[in-house]
């Protein structure tokens, strides 16, 4: 069995610590909220009371997908270490960030077709797509193979659902915002 990394996007909320704690490399996924550009870090840097608030006052964040080119940059050393990679990806219907995934596989495909770089498309976000994450690392931690994990992330994947509401206060409410 090949060694491997198991990674993904700030998109999943992992909490950092986590991250930290097993080894999870995870892609700083960009925003813009007023006009500022930020990468989130899955809130090591930031502050996500005064994000939220700012949502509740009327902004609105803005995403873009990172290029091809910085996943390449990312991965190489992997390869170059004779790693392969499980990258579990937030979902491919919200953002172009997949197919940027995959192009970024076919480039590096070229370079190191010795190498297996696995991508897992959890058709979710959020803590939905986060505890595929945190299951495919405690399987690796238990021995599992990337080809194993991988499979089960197919078949599990659409067992997670998150669930997003907008709720617009219409009058005061006696709850705290």
């Amino acid at each position: 069995m090949n060694p491997f990394v198991i990674i993904t996007d700030s998109n999943s909320e992992i909490p950092y610590t986590f991250a930290e704690q097993h080894n999870v490399p995870y892609v700083p996924m960009p925003y813009a909220l007023d006009g500022v550009e930020v990468s989130y870090d899955l809130g090591k840097s930031g502050d996500c009371a005064a994000f939220f608030q700012k949502m509740r006052d009327g902004s609105v964040p803005i995403t873009s997908a990172l290029n091809p080119e910085y996943y390449v940059d990312m991965w190489t050393p992997y390869l170059e270490r004779g790693e392969d990679i499980l990258f579990i990806a937030f979902s491919s219907k919200l953002s172009a960030a997949f197919s940027h995934l995959c192009l970024a596989r076919e480039v590096l495909a070229d370079r190191f077709p010795e190498r297996t770089i696995e991508l897992v498309d959890t058709l979710a976000i959020s803590m939905a797509s986060g505890q595929l994450v945190c299951s495919a690392v405690e399987m690796k931690e238990n021995g599992s193979s990337l080809a194993e994990i991988a499979g089960w992330l197919e078949v599990n994947k659409q067992r997670s659902i998150a669930w997003f509401t907008n709720i617009r206060r219409t009058q005061p409410s006696k709850l705290p915002p």
